[in-house]
């Protein structure tokens, strides 16, 4: 699963596990989603993502070129309350609240979030 590269090839390694295995078991099932994250991560150019209690912080490693108002439709679309603020080196970090340490809603919270700041990224790159 560390090989994949996309997400067309993570659907194909899915299918095949189902294939094999059957019905992936809810571990699998998180392992698949956090591959996910690191896929929507590595597009984001993210240099970390960590869970602190109940919040979960993102580290971009380089300017997205997002302005402080594409950060504020990030924010508006997040059912989960965000702040960001940037880091001594000038890359932007984004805090998730998520009120929970729940591992179901971590991954659910940082996949929703990433996949925003991708579709963001995505109308603001020529």
């Amino acid at each position: 699963l560390s090989m994949v590269h996309d997400e067309g090839e993570l659907s194909e390694m899915v299918d095949e596990l189902v294939d094999r295995f059957g019905t992936p078991t809810r571990e699998v099932e998180h392992l698949i989603e956090i591959i996910r994250i690191k896929l929507l991560a590595s597009s984001l150019k993210i240099e970390q993502i960590q869970q602190a209690k109940q919040n979960v912080i993102i580290r971009f490693s380089a300017d997205l070129g997002i302005t402080g108002e594409n950060l504020m439709s990030v924010a508006s679309a997040s059912p989960y309350p965000l702040s960001f603020k940037t880091m001594q080196n000038g890359n932007l970090e984004c805090k998730i609240r998520i009120r929970t340490i729940d591992q179901e809603a971590v991954i659910e919270a940082s996949r929703r979030v990433l996949s925003t700041f991708c579709d963001i990224a995505s109308r603001t790159t020529p």
